[in-house]
């Protein structure tokens, strides 16, 4: 191949051999710079798809991220929401609890002033009174709910079940039972509160606090991750309590649970 090159110059018109020597010199040097640009060139056209698909791995890399953080910012506003409507949901118990306090401290105050007549079921909607409701009764009975209400619900468990049983069949058992589910449920021990809620629907089918323990009965379901069988207890209320003044939030929590 040399051979080949060199006689093709050889034959250039020169003057003088010196004029030879420099074409031949220059003939090489330009097959060398064309040798660098055609191999310039091929190393270009294989990096350039490889900087191409650097990029695009960048650019997916970079979309997944941002996908991820949105999927996590939703799930924690989301999170956010369901605190959100625990707390609304508590402030509405507690606001209702703060006027049956009311209520009981003022039924035990008119327990105190004079006797009821013979088988007078007391507002509260205990068990039927024979003459004359005790004083000690209703102390014992304000003493109890005062422990509930401070939030010290082992002691308000006690004092209401020593309630029961120095005043069996009295006028608060009733609401001894319920106030019982409801320091069972303040301890977030939901099947004792169960327990409680049901016995006051079946030892006492017309209490006056037949509406809450059903209420309650839905709400204990719902702690224990249990939406169907809540939907079951607020659809009971709906029922078999029309006038209660519960009716309206067992329907909002029916209509969050998509029962109609």
């Amino acid at each position: 191949m040399s051979r080949l090159r060199f006689s093709s110059l050889s034959r250039l018109p020169t003057t003088s051999r010196g004029g030879r020597v420099a074409l031949r010199a220059t003939g090489t040097r330009g097959v060398g710079l064309l040798a660098l640009g055609l191999g310039a060139a091929l190393w270009t056209g294989c990096a350039a798809p490889a900087g191409i698909n650097a990029a695009r791995d960048a650019e997916l890399a970079e979309t997944a991220r941002v996908t991820q953080g949105t999927r996590l910012e939703l799930q924690t506003q989301a999170a956010r929401l369901a605190e959100l409507e625990g707390q609304m949901r508590d402030l509405s118990e507690r606001l209702a609890w703060s006027a049956e306090r009311d209520r009981a401290q003022d039924r035990a105050l008119d327990s105190l002033r004079g006797p009821l007549p013979a088988a007078v079921r007391p507002s509260t909607g205990g068990s039927p009174v024979a003459g004359r409701l005790s004083p000690d009764e209703a102390t014992a009975y304000r003493a109890a709910l005062d422990l509930y209400f401070a939030r010290q619900y082992a002691a308000a468990i006690s004092a209401f079940r020593d309630l029961q049983t120095r005043f069996p069949g009295g006028g608060y058992d009733d609401n001894a039972e319920y106030w019982i589910g409801e320091s069972h449920y303040g301890l977030e021990d939901y099947t004792s509160a169960r327990a409680a809620f049901e016995r006051v629907l079946s030892r006492h089918p017309g209490s006056a606090k037949a509406d809450d323990a059903q209420l309650k009965l839905g709400y204990c379901y719902l702690k224990q991750g249990n939406p169907r069988r809540a939907g079951e207890e607020f659809r009971k209320l709906v029922s078999l309590h029309p006038s209660s003044e519960y009716v309206e939030r067992a329907r909002a929590e029916l209509a969050k649970l998509g029962i109609p």
